[in-house]
């Protein structure tokens, strides 16, 4: 699964999906003409018989295949904004699966890295115990420099866990 950062940010951009403003406005738009579309077959009732019959029944058609004109036009807007939308959504989303795979691979190579580097310290501390007692001052000297590199070494080895832990949290 995807660590959850990373679900997170995909959970908002699946729920920024839907085109966000751009979505709002042009939806607004094809109800603000469907309520112009209702309120003007209202007002062609409302004349006399003859009027409604002769006067006003050619305007009310041409009115209303203008309005469906327009509420069509609309809405294949909307439809192509959204699919616009879906589109970058789709690429945000799998660039972050790239992400996340990527937070994976960096995971396992620092996991190998430190299994590596545990045995080879402890080999290498096991050799340090194994050494002679240092009969003089020069000796000494070279055995505290061995034991500073060694913990040199494990601090090294200590970072690389934490960064090991930082990949885990954030890969896949």
């Amino acid at each position: 699964g995807v660590s959850r950062a990373t679900s997170g940010i995909l959970d908002k951009y699946k729920s920024d999906a839907v085109g966000g403003e751009d979505f709002t406005s042009s939806f607004d738009d094809v109800v603000r003409s469907a309520k112009e579309l209702a309120d003007d077959s209202k007002q062609v009732a409302k004349g006399g018989f003859f009027q409604r019959l002769f006067g006003s029944l050619k305007k009310a058609k041409e009115r209303l295949l203008e309005h469906t004109r327009s509420v069509s036009q609309k809405l294949d807007s909307l439809g192509t904004s959204l699919q616009g939308g879906a589109q970058r959504e789709r690429r945000r989303i799998d660039d972050l699966a790239r992400i996340a795979q990527d937070n994976y691979d960096v995971y396992q190579r620092l996991k190998a890295s430190t299994e590596q580097g545990a045995v080879q310290l402890a080999e290498w501390r096991a050799a340090y115990a194994s050494l002679p007692v240092p009969a003089d001052n020069m000796e000494a000297q070279q055995r505290n420099a061995i034991a500073a590199r060694l913990d040199r070494f494990e601090k090294r080895l200590d970072d690389g866990r934490r960064a090991m832990v930082l990949a885990e949290t954030t890969a896949a």
